[in-house]
């Protein structure tokens, strides 16, 4: 559901003060507001999501500081992650690999380097916020042209050039590389560069203190912007009752043929929560992943909290069986809440046809063996050590420079 465009691409901030001091105390103003925002969320209902809301802020604080202080030059673009360990927002997906670049509409920019061996590639410009995002034309890593050497090259321009081609938004602010890992023992990253055609070599100019005042005050107002958009989503997600999901629906802003299916947990001491349902029909791509109230995806590296199609035992009719509890029952498909009685939960399918919607339903803990098919294996504190384990090497290796 993360637009990771809308970091570069979020609303226009008002004019900001020209002198540095004055825009240092706007920024704290404009920060401190926000952290009211989250104290007085009904999403800060515990003491582990109150410390959450504190490391959600700083992790935003940082990201945006980033986005609009350095990687903000349209002429001189970088590729950075848009979401990672260190600023988890907008119900992002855990198997993904975020990267965005600032653009400015009307010029051509030059994407090269080479693909790695993830599930799936996406590439495409964006154009307005969080709140109303807009994505332009996009195109599958697979639908490239690759060079004997590994190696291609896309353009995206207003006007067709020879070879890949894109055609850039006429509004477009971002553009993002999507790369969705699926067997994360196995897959590999790719190696981008993004250059804007017609600047290469020219050197970027001084930084004139009105420039600084404008992008640290607009880096405050996206926190606080984001922080608004994304409680206003968890209020949405908060009418699906409770230990359900929403109808599967199809969302425009993120990978071609992408499903999003809601849902939202709430689950007394000592119960879980059994979700149920068929391998989606021609599906390149599903996942399923546990959330905080901040939009966060909870400790996927160090905890079993997503599970996706290379990582999930499918059970022998068919059905594939997902278990959300505070303890490690000791099941293959363990999802684990991480101290969160309350949370929310989404399904994530790649497919051009609409996934099943899921069933649902809550037992007991002690009663869950009996709820689930006589052959569903244990597993042991071992195996469960081991399958962390490949989980912390593979997002090691994913946010490695």
């Amino acid at each position: 559901m993360v637009t990771a465009f809308a970091l570069l691409a979020c609303e226009a901030p008002a004019p900001p003060p020209a002198d540095l001091d004055a825009a240092w105390s706007e920024y704290h103003r404009v920060l401190e507001e926000t952290r009211a925002l989250l104290e007085t969320s009904d999403q800060a209902d515990t003491p582990t999501t109150q410390a959450e809301a504190t490391r959600y802020l700083t992790g935003l604080i940082a990201l945006h500081n980033q986005a609009h202080l350095h990687f903000s030059d349209p002429d001189h673009p970088i590729l950075h992650r848009s979401v990672a360990i260190g600023n988890k927002w907008g119900f992002s997906n855990p198997d993904n690999l975020y990267l965005s670049a600032r653009v400015e509409a009307g010029a051509a920019y030059r994407i090269s380097g080479r693909l790695g061996t993830a599930n799936q590639t996406t590439i495409g410009s964006y154009a307005g916020d969080t709140q109303d995002a807009r994505a332009g034309d996009r195109i599958r890593g697979e639908d490239l042209v690759i060079e004997a050497d590994g190696s291609f090259t896309l353009v995206l321009s207003a006007e067709r050039t020879p070879g890949n081609w894109l055609p850039l938004d006429p509004e477009a602010t971002s553009i993002s590389i999507y790369q969705i890992f699926g067997d994360w023992e196995q897959e590999t990253k790719g190696v981008f560069r993004i250059e804007r055609i017609g600047t290469e070599g020219r050197p970027s100019p001084p930084l004139e203190p009105d420039e600084t005042a404008a992008r640290l005050v607009a880096a405050a107002e996206n926190v606080r912007h984001t922080v608004r958009t994304w409680l206003a989503v968890t209020d949405q997600l908060s009418w699906i009752p409770k230990n359900t999901l929403a109808r599967p629906r199809e969302i425009q802003v993120a990978s071609l043929g992408a499903w999003f299916v809601p849902g939202r947990f709430d689950l007394a001491p000592r119960e879980a929560l059994i979700v149920e349902f068929p391998v989606p029909e021609r599906a390149r791509y599903w996942g399923f992943t546990l959330y905080n109230g901040w939009s966060e995806t909870l400790d996927y590296a160090n905890r079993q909290t997503s599970l996706n199609a290379r990582q999930t035992r499918i059970d022998p009719d068919g059905m594939i069986r997902l278990v959300l509890a505070a303890e490690d029952p000791g099941v293959p498909n363990w999802l684990d809440i991480t101290g969160h009685p309350r949370g929310f939960l989404t399904w994530r399918v790649t497919s051009d046809v609409q996934p099943p919607q899921p069933e649902t339903r809550v037992v007991a803990l002690e009663a869950l063996r009996e709820s689930l098919p006589p052959e569903t294996p244990r597993i042991d504190p071992e195996a469960r050590r081991r399958a962390i384990e490949a989980r912390q090497t593979h997002v090691a290796q994913r946010y490695a420079d």
